[in-house]
């Protein structure tokens, strides 16, 4: 799919042409559409989609970067980021749309964002590895100079590169497994081992948290940390301890992305929101 704006879009017949040809990458995610058109399409009845990865709301100086013909995505966890951001506010009393907070969705891929009154004005790229934080299976940023050289020493072809770096890399390399039940295991059995690990995580989430805080001009109402890597306290525990001077931080572990669909799609049908059309 093109870049929109978040909110809750009706699925038309032009969402399901550039899904089918992975206009914007090849995920997984492509799929929900998808799906769920062909469903609706069996029941005659419309189909929704809330917040999907491709939601871009970032400030136009927040895209640019030291090449001037490349520029930043925005691709990242926003069904989940904004649905934090939402339970965030109310458990705060508040409007999401009236808050300034820092969110990191830490899973197979890591994104911290910095929403603005409702909008997601700067996040790492969770997909391509646009951003400093390794993830579970993301490499994260790496040295320019050496990445080139990984590029035309001749051992890895294109496509082996990309795997590496997208899903091959971070905590799986480091420990050298493959699945999130493998990481359970040894957090069982050799704790010490995955907390080295996970202090090179935190280092970096905490990092980057302090940084999204720059761009809301230390203007942060509140913290939150999610996702499946949030199920581990002595993570959290490394991230908390570095950003506790910036804001509260608060914890909500594993994400709940089909009640966020739910919830998106009920807002509109109970008019506290309008639907989106994608063009």
């Amino acid at each position: 799919m093109q870049p929109i704006e978040g909110g809750t879009y009706l699925i038309n017949q032009k969402m399901v042409d550039d899904l089918r040809e992975e206009k914007n990458g090849k995920h997984v995610s492509n799929l929900g559409a998808l799906l769920a058109n062909a469903i609706a399409e069996d029941w005659n009845v419309d189909a929704y989609i809330v917040d999907p990865v491709v939601v871009d709301e970032m400030l136009d100086i927040a895209k640019k970067t030291g090449i001037p013909s490349i520029e930043r995505k925005s691709i990242f966890h926003a069904l989940n980021q904004k649905a934090v951001g939402r339970s965030l506010a109310a458990s705060l009393n508040a409007n999401y749309h009236d808050l300034c907070l820092v969110i990191a969705h830490m899973g197979g891929g890591l994104t911290v964002g910095a929403h603005q009154y409702g909008r997601v004005i700067d996040v790492n790229n969770g997909f391509d590895g646009d951003g400093p934080p390794l993830s579970f299976e993301r490499a994260g940023s790496l040295p320019n100079k050496d990445l080139i050289e990984l590029c035309f020493n001749g051992c890895k072809s294109k496509e082996q590169l990309q795997t590496e770096t997208i899903y091959q890399s971070g905590i799986k390399a480091y420990l050298n497994i493959e699945r999130r039940v493998e990481l359970d295991l040894l957090w069982r059995t050799k704790s010490d081992e995955v907390k080295k690990v996970f202090d090179i995580v935190g280092y970096q989430v905490a990092k980057e948290i302090g940084k999204m805080s720059t761009v809301l001009s230390g203007n942060v109402n509140a913290i939150a940390i999610t996702g499946d890597l949030a199920t581990y306290d002595y993570l959290n525990q490394q991230i908390i301890q570095q950003v506790s001077w910036i804001a509260d931080t608060y914890v909500f572990p594993g994400e709940n992305v089909m009640l966020a669909l739910a919830q998106g799609t009920l807002r509109v049908l109970q008019g506290m929101e309008e639907v989106k059309f994608y063009e």
